[in-house]
């Protein structure tokens, strides 16, 4: 029996509420997606406001279970959930490099990817 991926889903809308239901939406496709990639959803998190993602704390959270489950990839909506710009994607990159966590988006597949470099698997940028 193949084991599922351990994915975690992260919605983020700039509004400062969510009147309109984004959080609730992007989940729902996050969800659909995961279940298209057959894949295990082991949590969820979500943020409301324009603040840099490191500063979130529905990211945070994200983070902090991370480094004490399987998190195997991080599944987003698209780039912007979590950087409103080039310098902050570079940074969100780098920092899923470090703990070679895959990031995947319903809407451009893999984001961020797993390399074999050698005998240890390295998370990339994956080529679009």
């Amino acid at each position: 029996m193949e084991l599922k991926p351990k994915v975690w889903i992260y919605c983020h809308t700039n509004a400062p509420d969510d009147r309109k239901g984004l959080l609730k939406s992007q989940q729902r496709q996050l969800l659909f997606y995961a279940r298209q990639m057959d894949a295990q959803v082991i949590g969820s998190s979500g943020d409301m406001g324009q603040q840099d993602f490191e500063n979130r704390s529905g990211f945070q959270f994200f983070l902090a279970q991370a480094r004490k489950s399987q998190v195997q990839a991080l599944y987003i909506l698209n780039a912007e959930s979590v950087a409103d710009t080039g310098q902050q994607w570079q940074k969100f990159v780098n920092m899923m490099q470090r703990m070679n966590m895959q990031v995947f988006s319903p809407r451009v597949g893999c984001m961020i990817g797993l390399q074999d470099e050698g005998m240890k698997e390295q998370a990339v940028p994956c080529l679009q």
